[in-house]
């Protein structure tokens, strides 16, 4: 695995994978606290950033990713880091869809992995995009 300090980021667009899918919703300033010095090293050598999570509320119900944007705005410069529609949203995630992983990668430059407690699942941001 390689380092992110070892990355030349600068000026270069990187998809954050992230795990923002706690219910109820407040335990996701826990896991938005714990990426924030990731983002301002990311920001501080003038990378954008892309975050990629995804949702699905315990009744199966999948809510857009905006949801999430009133507890990132509280920690993170939104104006300098976009948010990506929730991945469940799009059939391929699951089906770990090499088309659908080829559309997010053409998206950035380059890819890390945050979202260690999904990183066990067959999704095309786990599997798929990294390669």
């Amino acid at each position: 695995m390689k380092s992110l300090e070892n990355a030349d980021v600068s000026g270069k667009t990187v998809l954050m994978r992230v795990d923002f899918n706690v219910f109820p919703v407040r335990p996701h300033e826990l896991r938005i606290e714990k990426i924030v010095p990731t983002i301002e090293y990311l920001l501080s050598k003038k990378a954008k950033v892309i975050l990629l999570t995804h949702i699905e509320e315990n009744d199966g119900r999948i809510p857009s990713s905006k949801i999430l944007l009133p507890y990132l705005k509280k920690s993170l410069p939104m104006n300098e880091v976009r948010l990506f529609e929730n991945l469940r949203k799009f059939p391929g995630e699951k089906k770990n869809s090499l088309k659908f992983a080829k559309y997010l990668a053409s998206l950035g430059d380059i890819y890390v992995n945050e979202a260690f407690p999904v990183s066990h699942r067959e999704h095309a941001s786990i599997v798929l995009l990294p390669k």
